[in-house]
């Protein structure tokens, strides 16, 4: 079935601000084709939505062709495939580039060859815009909001569209199209040329989105490399290029250009000799070495007599096993159901480690049952899961679930059970104790770990199970199975806290004014500011002491929280990063994410004195070094708040807190 909904919106919070904002489509007509004898049937339509700023209104053309046979009444799930296309194919006539030869060959797939039956998606750039907005010969390229274009935005847009059904009723009337039959699963993005820095570019933007992607002649961002590589990607490109060039780093430009600049990046031991570890060296021409899903990152590369328009333009008639290789990708199921690797308990049942962590390290929940519980004795009541003790447990007989929710989000839970012989479904639950992502079946006896050693409740074994998600939440529900009663009985309900990080900055530069350049590698023109507030007038009336000294780029003033007990810096957007410059390094206390109303959102980290900073050698706020420490949320917040300790009043002196924007 396709994936839930659930993922895309996890993927729509790292997007672009034109996401949030109300997006139409119109129907336009029929435009029809031949290629290489098969007939192609493209519905074509308008797509409008706020322009890639986020201050107006843009419009573009696109087309979709569905797979052979597809009627929205069929109960099946088809994959998308998104086609980027060239600079030359820019214009109003979305003819011109849905005739392009590759969406012309994966629309022509779609209705002859049914392991790769998929809707194909165009949408066409007018002549004065770009995917990304860089020169053909840039080399990798800083993406920041300077490169995001219009057509971009609002191709993020068209997908997130296509595959919501609460669109069914305008996607039916404009494509005759139904939401629910995209795989969400198995979406991929293909390009070339113009269209290769789309693809580099739109799988740094949205990592969780596709499951493979190829690029033909293309360049991409060197900001972003753990976010491409979520993504497989096969790089295509002519050694001799002279449009994009295609070069290695070299002592003359150490940059290099093109994919192979890209590649280098994306692995450092790549030289374009031989395969590695992380990048697979495939011979275009020959069949022998496709490559296959077990290889993310794949790079083909044409000799020097070809050039850029004929690999751009023809890579899918002249590079074998393009298509085997993007359909075999498919984003991994979510979430994972398995044994425990191992428990460690004492001789009186109480359990001291699982998987290798001390219970210190583990959080327990409160265990409600849906009906009254069959067995009314203590040892078989809701909270026996609340424990680390294998003498009692939560007897969930007859139950038709029961859930266990936490005090901080979790991204594992243990679950101990005696026989390990019950059968159901795992549910995660956020922090109102909604449902959040799909259901997970467990099997009896093969999903669990067994410990004869341990025989404490009922004379049985204790088993163990883990229920693994790729996001946090804040509980578990245990349903029944389809076939009978719940039989679960818990011992013990843990999970592992999946916490914000603290860590120290990596570098900092500033000029010999105290003016910061750069942190992080990140230049502060991508940064963005806030608005800091104490709760309480500042002790210090030297106006460079004042709360919105935090609020700029210079070291050589600062937000003094001497005797605050906390201090708070709202960004009104949402962020994913928080850097924090305070002057030595000496001050512990707590952060608290915030919400976009100003409420606290997540859990508390502590922050230790020293320990979490990087020290620097800029001296300029009372002589001191300035220090960097660095907040990481778990999901988009809109502001921090800095908590003093709990042994002192606080002494943070913030000289400057940014963040970097999820617009960025």
């Amino acid at each position: 079935m396709a994936r839930s909904m659930l993922v895309m919106l996890i993927a729509l919070s790292s997007v672009a601000v034109c996401l949030a904002q109300d997006t139409t489509i119109t129907y336009q007509g029929v435009v029809s084709d031949t290629y290489n004898g098969t007939q192609l049937t493209w519905t074509s339509g308008l797509v409008q939505g706020p322009d890639a700023a986020g201050t107006g209104t843009a419009t573009r053309g696109f087309g979709v062709a569905a797979p052979a046979g597809y009627t929205p009444d069929a109960d099946q799930v088809y994959p998308l495939v998104l086609y980027l296309h060239g600079a030359g194919a820019r214009g109003s006539s979305i003819s011109s580039a849905l005739k392009r030869q590759t969406p012309r060959y994966f629309a022509k797939q779609a209705q002859i060859t049914p392991e790769y039956a998929a809707f194909v998606v165009v949408l066409q750039v007018p002549s004065s815009d770009k995917f990304v907005d860089m020169p053909w010969n840039s080399g990798p390229y800083e993406q920041n909001e300077s490169t995001y274009t219009d057509s971009m935005c609002l191709t993020e847009n068209l997908i997130y569209f296509l595959c919501d059904p609460s669109n069914n009723t305008t996607l039916a009337e404009a494509l005759g199209l139904d939401a629910d039959d995209i795989d969400k699963n198995r979406i991929y993005v293909v390009g070339d040329s113009m269209g290769a820095f789309g693809v580099w570019d739109i799988v740094a933007r949205q990592p969780y989105l596709f499951a493979a992607s190829i690029t033909s002649s293309g360049n991409g961002p060197k900001n972003k490399l753990e976010e491409i590589k979520q993504t497989p990607l096969w790089a295509i490109h002519g050694k001799g290029d002279s449009t994009v060039p295609n070069k290695l780093p070299s002592a003359n430009d150490t940059d290099g250009d093109g994919s192979l600049a890209m590649l280098v990046l994306l692995d450092p031991g790549f030289d374009n000799t031989s395969s590695t570890d992380i990048v697979r060296l495939d011979n275009y021409a020959s069949s022998e070495d496709d490559p296959n899903v077990a290889d993310t990152l794949v790079y083909s590369e044409f000799p020097s007599n070809f050039g850029h328009a004929t690999v751009a333009m023809e890579w899918t008639a002249r590079v074998s096993g393009t298509a085997a290789w993007l359909f075999s990708h498919s984003l991994p199921v979510l979430p994972t159901v398995g044994p425990i690797d191992s428990m460690v308990a004492d001789a009186n049942g109480i359990i001291l480690s699982i998987n290798g962590l001390s219970t210190d390290e583990l959080v327990l929940g409160v265990t409600t049952f849906q009906d009254p519980p069959t067995n009314t004795s203590d040892d078989y009541l809701a909270d026996k899961a609340d424990d680390f003790d294998l003498n009692n447990g939560a007897s969930g007989d007859n139950q038709p679930y029961y859930e266990t929710m936490f005090d901080v989000p979790v991204s594992t839970i243990f679950l101990i059970e005696n026989n390990g012989n019950d059968s159901g479904y795992f549910q995660g639950l956020d922090i109102d104790g909604n449902s959040v992502g799909p259901m997970a079946p467990f099997t009896a006896h093969e999903d669990y770990l067994k410990f004869d050693e341990y025989r404490f409740f009922l004379n049985q074994q204790a088993s163990g199970i883990m229920f693994v998600l790729p996001y946090p939440v804040y509980g578990l529900r245990i349903i029944k199975p389809d076939d009978g009663p719940l039989g679960f009985d818990a011992l013990s309900i843990s999970g592992i806290p999946a916490l914000p990080k603290v860590m120290p900055m990596t570098s900092m530069e500033a000029d010999e004014t105290g003016m910061i350049l750069a942190i992080n590698g990140i230049d502060v023109n991508d940064l963005i500011l806030g608005v800091t507030v104490f709760p309480d007038p500042p002790k210090h009336p030297d106006p460079n002491y004042h709360a919105d000294k935090a609020d700029n780029f210079d070291l050589s003033n600062g937000a003094s929280g001497d005797d605050q007990f906390y201090f708070e810096t709202l960004f009104g957007e949402p962020v994913t990063t928080i850097f924090l410059v305070e002057n030595n390094g000496n001050d512990s206390g707590y952060f608290q994410a915030l919400d976009q109303n100003g409420d606290e959102t997540g859990p508390m980290v502590p922050f230790t004195a020293h320990v979490d900073y990087l020290k620097t050698d800029y001296q300029f706020f009372l002589n001191q070094r300035a220090s960097g420490i660095v907040f990481e949320p778990l999901y988009p917040v809109y502001g921090l708040r800095i908590i003093k300790p709990d042994d002192g009043l606080f002494g943070f002196d913030a000289l400057s807190i940014s963040a970097v924007s999820v617009h960025q």
